[in-house]
């Protein structure tokens, strides 16, 4: 059986939304907050749902980051989502 990751494709047509879509007709939806943490100068994601924390220097390398680890996640926690289309929303949230 191939995991989650191999089965996803990328989408990235809506600027505040990253895609990981597969051909179906529903999608699973998850808010993203992410804040800049001015003390260590690293931008930070968290998603309660999926069990994300992350960090990374760059929003660049943050969403690559999100893009790596959040098929793992929905395979590692049993996340229950109903088709193989994953939309991420992106929220700006207070920096610190």
């Amino acid at each position: 059986m191939p995991h989650l990751k191999d089965t996803l494709n990328f989408n990235f047509e809506q600027p505040k939304a990253l895609h990981l879509v597969e051909k179906d007709t529903f999608t699973d939806c998850f808010d993203i907050t992410v804040i800049y943490d001015s003390e260590v100068k690293v931008f930070v994601a968290e998603c309660e749902k999926l069990c994300l924390v992350t960090e990374a220097e760059t929003l660049a390398e943050l969403q690559q980051r999100i893009i790596d680890v959040v098929p793992e996640l929905i395979e590692l926690n049993h996340v229950p989502i109903k088709s193989h289309s994953v939309t991420l929303n992106f929220i700006k949230g207070l920096s610190i």
